[in-house]
């Protein structure tokens, strides 16, 4: 992450957003958009700043801007357990930094560490190169889907009338241990999963699908979890 308005190229974060704000108006401007998936990433740079109302949607523009600063001093905003849902987006891991103020314009950096679905539905129709497709959108959910559950499915392989094996016995154990300190973890990424999924279009298959899906109460809120990461347990 940086500091100094410059992109890291070792960040790790999902979208980050550089912003600046004219001191005499107030108005923001956006610079530069970095979307970051596992395998690419798309830099969108704009030839020349554009007001964030013409950059990003209606609906992301008011998300953002509820979090970005309302003074011209120096400052670090953490909102790592709050998520902006989105049609089609859920992100999360919110972190803004701002700079002070410097010959009437101050520079803001928006990093948002995670993101389910599909990054580029947070710009303008003007922006986008991806095709939104319920397919893509379909992947991108059994991806996570499948991220979520491998280490129960690792766990769930076990044959139980081996369990007298004392190595067998050790590797349970082991594999338990992984999936209890990842608790929290897994209950994050289940909260964005759940959202992504009752914020994108639904046929009347995967409604009937989700209607009989049994969601338990006892894992932690969002509120309380830490940030989900992507080394989940093997």
């Amino acid at each position: 992450m940086s500091t100094n308005g410059k992109r890291d190229q070792s960040d790790p974060s999902a979208v980050i957003i550089q912003l600046f704000r004219d001191e005499k108006t107030g108005a923001w401007f956006a610079e530069r958009i970095d979307l970051n998936m596992p395998n690419i990433s798309n830099q969108l740079i704009f030839r020349q700043p554009e007001p964030l109302k013409k950059a990003f949607t209606k609906a992301f523009n008011l998300s953002l801007i509820q979090y970005l600063p309302d003074n011209f001093t120096a400052c670090v905003s953490d909102k790592a357990h709050e998520t902006v849902e989105l049609p089609y987006l859920v992100l999360a891991g919110l972190q803004v930094i701002a700079q002070k103020c410097v010959n009437g314009f101050q520079h803001v950096m928006v990093y948002f560490r995670q993101a389910l679905g599909q990054l580029q539905t947070l710009l303008m129709p003007d922006y986008r190169t991806e095709a939104h497709t319920l397919g893509t959108l379909e992947n991108t959910a059994a991806e996570a889907l499948l991220s979520l559950l491998q280490p129960c499915l690792n766990l769930a392989s076990v044959e139980l009338h081996h369990l007298e094996n004392d190595s067998l016995h050790h590797n349970l154990a082991r594999r338990l241990d992984r999936l209890v300190a990842h608790k929290e973890d897994l209950a994050f990424f289940t909260h964005l999963l759940q959202r992504y999924i009752a914020n994108a279009p639904k046929p009347d298959t995967l409604l009937s699908a989700l209607n009989r899906i049994e969601y338990t109460d006892d894992l932690p809120t969002p509120s309380n979890s830490p940030v989900f990461t992507q080394n989940m347990p093997a």
